[in-house]
């Protein structure tokens, strides 16, 4: 039976705890899959493959800022209409966010297919390597509107106080995942096409069960005739800007990273990132799974007036992600060789340099976990500017600065300490605005006071 938590009145530690660890194994699940992904890529296609697929991560990024913009808005939203009492609204935001998701992603899959050529020159890739970008991103961008849905699915099954069942079929789709590359990718031979679909068809059975689950009335949230509210549909969209910002920073400030790459040390230098990158992205899954844990406690409460209980989440957060970053940082550290051996195998040159830029990077994980948090935090209270300088600061405005910046003094080793550098200042800078801008009895009962008078 999937056990429903009351969000404003059960214990927060053990709400944390029921949202936390199905979360992070979700989380993980996801990121073993991907991992698993690269490591046949990297081993049955090439490292020059693993850099193709690090090279469409700024597309990628523009499609997930838009879907996460969208359903984080809505998400939270909802959770606080419930919050409030207000079922009906909470209902209407999320119908208007499946129709906007599935509106969206049909425009991006259109438009990636008709200006596919234009879009890998865009990415930096020439000969060989534009080939295997083609490749993948034509197969993969078949399949956005379920990597699109599906995290938008899963986002209001866990702000309804459930969030056993997301976590089941999350892990499910990464098993699924994950057998399919051995299948197409290891068996068939399919190359990056397989891999590519493999990681789709696991996204679309995703949607499958999660969209069966929301239509079998084990939830709150019901499709209903929508009301296209404007005014209701900006603060819903604003609300979750914060988390386009972050990905169309990423995205840029990857394009560039990539660029530079590519000029200083060509695609072994892009693929042994590329290594590091995914090392790096069980540690961020982690992080984000904590980050999402607190996300709907701190919604509802909201909308309830509870600033206490929004206080004691945020705290809980930070403590825990403190922890995971220091044992992320650690175990990056002791293990970057092995991570290297097992993508890049006999590729000595890129087994070496993925193991120097680990030993580097792998300082920015004991700060990340802090951000992702303090991000979710100012999203979920509806104050979208403050997550959104967040986001700017780290993914663009700080990780630019130092890119330009750290290799005149420390040459490439400045590179891989970039991510320290935007890390350490985004963590300043995200407390400081806690700081000098706090969250008061006074505005949680305006903003509950709102939801209240909608219903």
């Amino acid at each position: 039976m999937n056990k429903t938590f009351d969000l404003g009145k059960d214990p927060i530690g053990k709400i944390f705890i029921a949202y936390a660890l199905p979360g992070v194994m979700g989380m993980i699940a996801m990121s073993a899959a991907g991992i698993i992904d690269g490591i046949f890529i990297g081993r049955f296609v090439g490292t020059s493959a693993l850099a193709a697929v690090n090279l469409i991560n700024p597309l990628a990024s523009l499609a997930i800022g838009l879907s996460i913009m969208i359903g984080v808005g809505g998400a939270t939203t909802a959770a606080a209409e419930l919050g409030a009492g207000n079922i009906q609204g909470a209902r209407n935001s999320y119908t208007v966010t499946v129709l906007l998701i599935s509106a969206l992603a049909l425009i991006i899959t259109v438009a990636g297919l008709i200006f596919m050529d234009p879009l890998v020159r865009l990415l930096g890739a020439e000969g060989a390597l534009a080939a295997d970008v083609k490749e993948y991103l034509g197969s993969i961008i078949l399949f956005f509107l379920f990597f699109m849905l599906s995290f938008l699915l899963d986002s209001f099954i866990r702000s309804d106080g459930s969030p056993v069942f997301s976590v089941t079929v999350l892990l499910g789709s990464s098993l699924l995942n994950i057998v399919l590359d051995y299948l197409f990718v290891g068996r068939f031979g399919w190359g990056l096409r397989g891999a590519a679909f493999a990681t789709g068809f696991s996204q679309a059975g995703a949607v499958v069960l999660l969209g069966s689950y929301m239509i079998s009335g084990q939830t709150r949230y019901r499709l209903v005739r929508p009301r296209f509210e404007f005014r209701r549909l900006g603060k819903m969209m604003f609300n979750g800007s914060s988390e386009l910002v972050n990905e169309l920073s990423l995205g840029i400030s990857t394009l560039v990273f990539n660029y530079i790459l590519l000029t200083r040390l060509g695609s072994p230098g892009v693929a042994a990132f590329s290594v590091v990158g995914y090392g790096a992205m069980l540690a961020k899954m982690i992080f984000g799974g904590i980050a999402q844990a607190v996300q709907p406690g701190i919604s509802y409460n909201l909308g309830a007036g509870k600033l206490d209980r929004i206080r004691s989440f945020l705290k809980l957060g930070l403590l825990v992600n403190i922890g995971a970053g220091l044992m992320a940082c650690t175990v990056m550290i002791s293990l970057r060789r092995p991570l290297a051996l097992l993508f890049a195998g006999t590729r000595t040159d890129v087994v070496e340099l993925t193991a120097r830029i680990a030993l580097l990077y792998s300082f920015s994980l004991l700060l990340t976990g802090s951000n992702f948090v303090m991000s979710m935090f100012f999203t979920a209270v509806h104050r979208a500017a403050d997550s959104a300088v967040i986001a700017f600061c780290r993914s663009l405005l700080f990780f630019m600065t130092g890119l330009f910046v750290l290799p005149l003094f420390l040459g490439d080793d400045g590179l891989w300490l970039t991510a320290v550098f935007a890390e350490g200042l985004t963590l300043i800078t995200a407390f400081l605005l806690f700081r000098f801008r706090p969250l008061d009895e006074k505005q949680v009962r305006r903003i509950s006071h709102s939801l209240k008078q909608a219903s």
